[in-house]
């Protein structure tokens, strides 16, 4: 299945518990995540590409499946890896530099759409992204 391509965000669950939890500060005045939210997926070779606007955080991701790379997320450091479960599902594993936090992020894949979630401790964040 190709994961390639555009999406925009359709539904969003638990955005403000999971920042919350993670310790971020992110101003949620008048936000609409839906009509905010984007992802966009490339891949040259076997390196991927994962661009994402989420409530006008813009944030970049350039990885090899497998290969352990480096990441920030509003100031916290992460090691993370991200392998394939089948041809659809992507799971990626953040662990904070200072080994204090983990993040587990799965986006799972549809002809139609992709569907991403961000567990920290206990608090999933759920968001929904339709292929335009």
């Amino acid at each position: 299945m190709a994961i390639e391509g555009k999406y925009e965000m359709e539904s969003s669950e638990h955005f403000e518990e999971f920042v919350k939890e993670m310790g971020l500060e992110v101003d949620m005045t008048n936000i609409d995540l839906s009509k905010t939210s984007t992802m966009e997926i490339s891949k040259d070779g076997d390196s991927y590409l994962i661009k994402s606007n989420t409530a006008g955080i813009i944030h970049e991701i350039k990885f090899k499946l497998d290969d352990e790379f480096d990441d920030d997320m509003n100031g916290h450091k992460f090691k993370n890896i991200v392998k394939m479960d089948g041809d659809n599902k992507m799971v990626q594993t953040k662990t904070s530099i200072d080994g204090g936090k983990v993040v587990n992020v799965l986006r799972e894949f549809t002809d139609n759409g992709c569907t991403v979630k961000s567990t920290y401790n206990n608090v999933t964040w759920t968001r929904v992204y339709k292929r335009v």
